[in-house]
């Protein structure tokens, strides 16, 4: 939300214009109303269901891609269930929050961004396995997508010397840090522990999120 919200506001834009010395709330228009649009979400789990209750809470319409679930599930996590094609037709901010596995390597190429015919946002704070980063900057280029927020590139650990998605004024990348608070590493180290000790314990099911089982 964090990066919908700073986008789709234009406040990076705002603030470089106030550092010049400006003073016009106008200078970075057009600047839409937020609600009644519509948010695109791929990946309805736990993630993405707490993106879909906070988008409902700035008035979006909110629908999702999510093979696992049905019509009923999804409308219970605060989404209505379409199918992707819908998903990147009729939205105008799409956000991945899918597991990266076989079937969703490359999802978001270039037949997938020439599909997004309302011209969205395009957020990503899932896994950078699901964009082909080529088709995502080409996209850029063209207009197809209005800008781009990730918070994860293919690579975890990227060469970013002359990278082609940095110095966009239309592009915010983080380094995967959507899940970083000081609580949340306290949570980290506190599951990390229990963990250990069911494993040690014979008790491995009772585990949080075993990533690599042994």
């Amino acid at each position: 939300m964090a990066l919908l919200l700073t986008m789709w506001r234009k406040i990076g834009c705002l603030k470089s214009d106030v550092e010049k010395g400006g003073w016009r709330y106008d200078v970075c228009a057009p600047i839409e109303r937020l609600e009644g649009k519509t948010l695109g979400i791929f990946g309805l789990g736990r993630i993405g269901t707490a993106v879909a209750k906070r988008a409902a809470a700035f008035g979006l319409r909110v629908i999702a891609a999510d093979p696992a679930l049905t019509f009923m599930e999804a409308k219970e996590r605060g989404a209505e269930l379409v199918t992707p094609a819908m998903v990147l037709s009729s939205s105008d901010i799409i956000t991945n929050h899918m597991d990266a596995n076989e079937t969703n390597e490359d999802l978001f190429g270039a037949a997938a961004f020439a599909a997004m015919t309302r011209r969205p946002l395009f957020l990503n704070c899932a896994r950078g396995w699901s964009v082909d980063e080529a088709a995502l900057v080409e996209a850029l280029d063209e207009g197809l997508i209005r800008g781009a927020g990730l918070d994860v590139l293919k690579d975890e650990n990227p060469d970013l010397e002359g990278h082609p998605l940095l110095g966009r004024d239309n592009v915010i990348l983080t380094p995967h840090a959507a899940f970083y608070s000081e609580t949340s590493i306290e949570a980290l180290h506190r599951i990390s522990a229990k963990n250990l000790a069911y494993c040690l314990a014979g008790r491995p099911q009772e585990a949080f999120k075993v990533v690599n089982k042994l």
